[in-house]
């Protein structure tokens, strides 16, 4: 049988980058566009996880990545059945050699 599983290793995301990721979802839904959204977390002093300031391309990254993470993590995959096999090894055999 083949499992497979999607959530053995979950990506460390700090609680700024959930602040940032649910402030930047939150401003998206509101309807304002991706160079809006930088405009506004410049005018209040939010910078990128890494210290520098928005651009409208890391707010649609943000976005982005966490949306196919979140794909990927709930993504289901259907069990696999393959030919199994079996062997039986005499140990009498083995003892006299």
């Amino acid at each position: 049988m083949t499992i497979r599983c999607a959530n053995l290793h979950l990506p460390v995301i700090s609680d700024y980058q959930h602040i940032l990721h649910d402030k930047i979802k939150e401003l998206h839904e509101g309807g304002l566009g991706y160079r809006r959204i930088a405009y506004w977390l410049n005018d209040n002093e939010y910078k990128t996880p890494r210290g520098h300031e928005f651009k409208n391309n890391h707010v649609h990254s943000i976005l982005k990545k966490r949306r196919l993470s979140n794909e990927r993590f709930n993504k289901k995959y259907e069990n696999e059945v393959g030919k199994l096999s079996m062997r039986f090894i005499d140990r009498t055999i083995i003892n006299s050699v």
